[in-house]
């Protein structure tokens, strides 16, 4: 698999429901993708941790900074609507933004089927 291809699937990844993707590395080597992520400066955006009791890797959004930015300079009355709000609308920034860097840098868009931002 080339980093293009690489690309083009956490592409599909994030912008599908899961918001991430699953790596199985009997099948893809997860430094690629690990690389693929750097390489794009999104590296510190996303978390790569192991599927407990598995064998799988996961690549999700690193929702904290989203988190500690809502609770402390959004919302910092604790207000559960305004956090719940506001750290749906960094998730989704967070998504565009690795998303649009992978595109600009592997030019992942042709893939069957367009990203949609």
């Amino acid at each position: 698999m080339d980093k293009s291809e690489a690309a083009w699937r956490l592409v599909e990844g994030f912008t599908s429901p899961l918001r991430g993707f699953i790596i199985d590395p009997s099948i893809d080597d997860p430094s690629i993708f690990v690389g693929v992520l750097r390489a794009a400066g999104v590296g510190s955006l996303v978390s790569v941790d192991n599927v407990p009791g598995s064998h799988l890797r996961i690549v999700t959004l690193n929702t904290r900074p989203c988190e500690s930015r809502c609770r402390y300079e959004e919302c910092p009355d604790g207000d559960a609507v305004c956090l719940g709000a506001c750290v749906s609308r960094c998730v989704e920034e967070r998504v565009r933004q690795i998303v649009s860097r992978l595109e600009t840098m592997y030019g992942v868009v042709d893939g069957p089927r367009q990203v949609s931002r």
